[in-house]
Order: structure tokens, then sequence, then C-alpha cells
């Protein structure tokens, strides 16, 4: 008895507990519980059913009890078991170290209290092989790792599609700050806010306002001689074509549209073309009467009013029809032009080629106002608006001919300072005809009003009574020793250039049969 009471103590003080033995247990009811299931919902012997692993597995898979090992015992889907862990950190307190617990994973969920986790910087680590991108980065993956990447930016006009990809962005449009698509870049145009601009419509509105001022005294006094003298129908044509070419900034400096560009290039040629036939028609005729005068005392062909301006309008509708074939041809339209990359620019579709091509009529009728400017420089002293036309001319040959390789070559500098360009040679165009034709007569109209009388010629010529062809001569038909001496005068209210006398060399110079004497050629 003794013996086995010695034998039972020491069976006992050698005896060490398993942890692992709840698991077994646990393992055990699994089964068990398993197998009674399988008995319940199995038809036929529990003994051949459970031979089958797979129907075993299943039955398994879906029990659940409170266990020896844990609370509670289960398993997902795999077949693997659910933990339960209890998670501690190595964490120093005062001058020890021990393990402290911050959590806890069951029912497949983790729940840590990070309030008593802590770090030596006092930042909690990123458990990461590599950090997210930001925006308008993208993944360069290494190594074949879906987790490790390097980020590069998207290049300067792309933006992110994906974690992995860029795309370009089209013509006309930027990425925006994100990087993460692509926004539309507004259109430039000139404005009148920009500081060249305004100053060259306050030009424009000074040029019209001084021409509405010239207008409105010619109107005043229509019937004065020096009015009458000037050829009232052509110099209100070339009035109305000097307005024209004030108000074409206007029309250049307005924002790109169809109608817009449309105007443009009709004016743009038109507005020149109405002045320069004008002084074409003009010059022309000043040319064939002085040419004339000394032959015949007939009257030339084609001289008074009306014909003079159907043969400007004439002129004129030359420019009409071309325009109106371009524009048929090539409709007119705004469009976006793309000098850079990050530049829109709104601007009307036709060629800068194109554009001074259509002023070509324009620059022909100027050669010819020029060269019978030039034939007409002589003209006699009184009769001085041919030396005031002739100025106009060479000053508007000049400002063309420094236009055209200005135009072109600010064309690729900036498109503002190209229509400020083109505005201001249309302006200075216009403003040597209205100051050349228009300034002398409005001054002595104005400040000089004895001097616009019946007849205009130098201090101490004589009066004579003069006659349009046809009409017979009166006055002596003897010439006079003195120089010849020309001075429009009015006869009847028309305008008229009288010869008062002529020496006696001319003599050879006229037509067979014609006696020397004061002749009036009407003009």
């Amino acid at each position: 008895m003794a013996v086995l009471t010695m034998c039972q103590a020491v069976t006992i003080s050698r005896h060490a507990k398993e942890d692992k033995v709840a698991f077994v247990v646990d393992s055990v009811y699994a089964f068990a519980y398993a197998l009674q299931n399988m008995s319940e919902y199995e038809e036929g012997s529990l003994e051949k059913i459970a031979l089958n692993g797979e129907i075993l597995l299943k039955y398994i898979k879906q029990v659940k009890f409170e266990g020896k090992g844990t609370k509670t015992v289960s398993f997902n889907e795999d077949g693997d078991r659910l933990g339960r862990y209890q998670i501690f950190q190595y964490q120093r307190e005062g001058s020890t170290y021990s393990y402290k617990q911050i959590g806890e994973w069951k029912d497949e969920q983790l729940i840590l209290n990070k309030s008593d986790m802590a770090w030596n910087d006092g930042s909690e680590p990123k458990s990461v092989c590599s950090e997210a991108c930001l925006h308008g980065q993208v993944k360069q993956i290494q190594g074949g790792s879906q987790c490790c990447w390097v980020c590069t930016e998207c290049q300067e006009y792309m933006v992110k599609v994906n974690d992995l990809e860029c795309s370009e962005c089209l013509l006309g449009f930027r990425p925006d700050s994100n990087r993460t698509y692509c926004e539309e870049i507004a259109a430039e145009y000139a404005t009148w806010g920009e500081a060249t601009v305004l100053i060259a419509i306050i030009l424009a509105s000074v040029g019209l306002s001084f021409t509405a001022i010239v207008i409105a005294v010619f109107i005043r006094f229509n019937d004065t001689p020096i009015i009458r003298a000037s050829g009232r129908e052509l110099s209100y044509v070339l009035l109305s074509g000097i307005a024209y070419c004030y108000a074409l900034p206007f029309i250049i400096l307005a924002p790109p549209t169809n109608i817009n560009c449309g105007a443009l290039r009709c004016s743009l040629g038109l507005s020149s073309v109405i002045c320069y036939s004008a002084i074409l028609t003009k010059t022309n005729r000043i040319s064939r009467i002085f040419n004339n005068c000394l032959h015949t005392v007939k009257r030339p062909k084609f001289a008074g009013p009306k014909a003079q301006i159907v043969i400007c309008g004439c002129l004129i509708s030359v420019q009409v029809f071309l325009v109106t074939i371009w524009l048929l041809l090539d409709p007119p339209a705004a469009i976006k032009n793309y000098p850079t990359r990050d530049t829109v620019v709104l601007r009307c579709q036709v060629s800068d080629g194109l554009l001074l091509a259509s002023n070509c009529y324009g620059f022909l009728l100027i050669v010819c106002c020029t060269v019978y400017a030039f034939k007409t420089r002589k003209i006699p002293e009184n009769f001085n608006e041919a030396k005031f036309i002739a100025f106009a001319m060479y000053a508007s040959c000049i400002l063309w001919m420094a236009f055209i390789p200005i135009y072109i070559g600010t064309s690729v500098i900036d498109y503002q300072i190209q229509d400020v360009m083109m505005s201001l040679a249309v302006m200075l165009s216009a403003t040597s005809l209205l100051g050349c034709l228009f300034g002398p007569k409005v001054y002595i109209v104005l400040l000089q009003p004895e001097k616009n009388t019946r007849t205009l010629g130098r201090p101490g010529t004589t009066k004579a009574r003069s006659y349009s062809g046809g009409n017979s001569i009166d006055g002596p038909t003897t010439f006079g020793p003195g120089p010849t001496s020309y001075g429009p005068t009015l006869n009847n209210g028309v305008s008229q250039l009288s010869i008062i006398s002529v020496s006696a060399d001319t003599t050879a110079d006229r037509s067979p049969g014609l006696s020397p004497a004061k002749v009036a050629v009407k003009i």
C-alpha cells in the first residue's frame, strides 16, 4: 500500500500538463460533431458515409461549438480554423522592458488599440514596399512584384489615365493642376483692353471725328467757289473712302467671327480702292484737260460730274467683283491657331499672303494715281491741288512699301502687333489724303474766307471773261508778252480753268487754225 502511494506521488509530481491537449480535444469534438451531423442529414450507414472524405470535410467545415482551447471552434471555406490571437508589443516602461497587449485578432477581425502603441520617433511606421504615387505620377513596377514600384512624373502635356499610364492632351488642351484631365485653353485675340489696341482705337476715333468735321464743312459751304472748284461729287466719294479707312481698325481689332472675318476681307481692299479710285478719276481728268487745253477749245470727253462718278464707280466695282468671287470660293471663318503648345489664338482663316493679295488692285490704283500725279506736277501754281495730290500719293507709296515687309515680319512676333500695324498703316494712308487734299480747302473756308472768291489767281492777275468749249471767244485775239497765267474760275456756277494769257512762244504748240486768245476749259 505504501508502495502504491509512493508511485502515485511520483507520477503526480512528474506529470506536466501539455498546452496542446485542448486543441486535440477540440479536434476530436470537431470530428464527433461532423459525424453526428452526417448521421442526421445523410442517408445510409454512418460507417460507409464516414469513409467518404469529401462529405466528411464538408460537415467538418460546418461545425461550430464552444471548445476547450478557444471559446469558439469553427472553420472557414478553405477548411482553416478561425484563429484568435492576442497582440503584444515590447515596450519600455521606465528602466525595464515588457510585453503589453495592444490588441487581438478574433472572428477574422483585427482589434488594435493604437493609443497603447509606442514608437521610437513618435510616428507610426508604414508597412509598405513603396509609397503611393502623387497626382500626375504613375507606377513603374520593379522586379516583377506588384507591391514595389517607382513613381515617375507624366510628361508636361500628359494626364494620368490610370496607375500605370499617361495620355497626351490634344492641341488646344493642357492638363489641369492635378493632372487628372485635359482642360481647354482659352483662345486669345486682340481686345480693346490692351494698350496698343486701345491707342489704335482712339486714333481711329479721332480720324473719324476729323473726317466728320470736313464733311460737315463741305455740306455747310457746298455752294461756295472753292468747294465747287474741288469737284464736289468726287470729293464726297473720297471722304466716304477716308471715313471707311478710319472705321477699318474697329473691324480689324474686333473679336474674330465668321461675319467679322468676311467684313475684314471686303473692307481691307475696298476702303483704299474707294479713295484711290476717286483720286485716279480726278488726276486723269486734270491730266486730260491740261494736255488738251493748248490744242483745242473743245471740252474733253467724260469730264462732267456724272461721267466722273460713273468712271469712279466702275473702278470700285472691279474690287467688289474680285472680293465677291473670293468669298464664294473660300468662305470666311474664324479658326484657332497654335503658335505654341500653350497658346491658342483665334484668327480669321486667311493667310497673310492672300490678305495682301486682296490689296493688289488697290496697289495698282496707287501706282496709276502716282503716275498721273507726277505727270501733272508742273501744272501752274494757281491750280495747286495737283501738287497736293502728288504729295499725298508719294506719301502713300512710301507708306505701303514700308508696311508690307513690316506686316509680314510681325506675323512671327505677335498677332496683336501685326493687327495694330495694319490698322496704323490704313489710318496713316487716310490721314495723308485727308490732310493734303482737304486740309487747305477747310483752312481757306474757315480761316481765310476772303480767298473763297469766284477767281483764285495770283495777285495782279488780269480777270477775264471766259467760256467753255463751243461758245464764242470774248476779248482780244492777240497775245501779250507776259507769261502764261492760269486760274480756276466760275462761270454760272461751273468750275473752269481760265488761261489768262499765253506767250507767243506757245503758238506753235496749238492746233492749226486756232487763233491766240483767252480760253477757258470747263473742269
